[in-house]
């Protein structure tokens, strides 16, 4: 069972909504809270799988809530509840999987519950995964996790800032990175030598987690360089994701390529992706790499959920079309596919409540109507 916590400053408003989740959903509330320094002080000792926020509190708002607890709960997903409408961009920043307007509705709360289900499904499927192999495993597309061979969850980390060097040198990895790169990125407003005597620190920290966890990472410097190599044993979601996107590439390059391979490996490029690069993390760094991340899969998802289509798999198609828009919601031609799917399958239920959510999500995050595919398609479905 999903275990969740709920933050509301008004308390009718967080009885109201503990109401409604226990009557209309099987999420279970472990703590609701009306301070969100009450929330952080908790969250540690309760570990929820998703956390319930309103934007507007005072002192810590929703948003900054959110990212501290996801600095203390890695892999906690964060659904925002306002009774603003004008936050959706914020709350996506932020990586929250959902956004929902007071008074919440029971079937955007049915909808958000079911979104929790697949995701936290599909990372805990992962992250089950992991302990029970003699390897050690990597997650970082939907938030970041390191586990070591043979031990029972998650590898923490001593302090945020080595957690974030890990994350760097693993988006780097096997290349020489200078030490002085390392101290701007990480200690931009440090002095040169206390932001290198921080660095040290850092790396003897990440060393002796590594070295107590078992997990067989290999942290050298050379000359002011220092240097990740993980082993080749070690899985990797992000390997396994870029090194399918590029498979599908190269086959399709390839005079002696096969569609079905391509499809093979787009299957297993569409899999591997649980979500933005360290979701949760706010490392302006690797945004520019995280949207690569994201523009790859979503040619990659569409491409599969056409070619579902054209094979009459219809569960197939709506299943990597649910994936693409929940990863990347403000892609309006993928949610006009989804929209179309629905269309297909006859399924009005499911197009009205979708076609709401889109066009909330159009409005409020960029003060946008929907285009005239999605248009078109409301008047067809409204004319039955």
């Amino acid at each position: 069972m999903i275990r969740v916590m709920l933050v509301d400053d008004e308390e009718p408003a967080l009885q109201r909504l503990s109401h409604l989740i226990a009557k209309h959903t099987d999420l279970q509330v472990i703590g609701q809270f009306t301070k969100p320094s009450e929330a952080l002080a908790a969250a540690p000792e309760l570990r929820p799988d998703a956390a319930f926020l309103d934007i507007e509190m005072p002192g810590i708002s929703g948003l900054e809530l959110a990212e501290r607890l996801m600095e203390q709960c890695p892999g906690m997903e964060a659904v925002m509840v306002t009774a603003f409408s004008d936050y959706a961009l914020q709350a996506f920043r932020v990586h929250a999987i959902d956004y929902l307007v007071k008074p919440v509705a029971i079937e955007e709360l049915v909808s958000c519950a079911l979104k929790l289900k697949t995701r936290i499904g599909h990372r805990l499927a992962a992250s089950a995964q992991a302990p029970a192999t003699a390897d050690a495993a990597v997650l970082c597309l939907g938030g970041l996790e390191v586990f070591a061979p043979e031990r029972q969850g998650p590898v923490r980390f001593w302090t945020t800032k080595a957690e974030e060097l890990f994350a760097y040198l693993l988006v780097y990895r096997d290349t020489s990175v200078p030490k002085w790169d390392l101290c701007e990125l990480l200690w931009p407003d440090y002095e040169p030598d206390k932001a290198e005597q921080s660095l040290h620190s850092s790396v003897y920290r990440l060393k002796k987690t590594f070295e107590k966890t078992g997990f067989p990472l290999k942290l050298t410097s050379q000359r002011g360089n220092y240097r990740l190599t993980l082993p080749e044993d070690c899985r990797c979601d992000l390997d396994r994701f870029e090194r399918a996107a590029a498979a599908v590439g190269e086959i399709h390059a390839s005079e002696t390529g096969t569609g079905s391979s391509a499809h093979d490996a787009a299957e297993t490029a569409v899999q591997s992706y649980r979500g933005p690069l360290f979701a949760g993390k706010s490392y302006t760094w690797c945004e520019p790499y995280r949207e690569r991340l994201q523009r790859t899969f979503a040619t990659l998802a569409k491409q599969l959920a056409e070619e579902y289509a054209l094979a009459g798999k219809r569960q197939a198609e709506l299943d990597v079309l649910h994936r693409l828009t929940e990863a990347v919601p403000y892609d309006e031609d993928g949610q006009e596919r989804l929209l179309k799917a629905y269309v297909r399958n006859d399924d009005r239920a499911a197009f009205l409540l979708h076609y709401r959510k889109v066009v909330h999500i159009l409005h409020e995050a960029f003060g946008l109507e929907p285009g005239e595919g999605i248009r078109r398609l409301y008047e067809q479905v409204q004319k039955g």
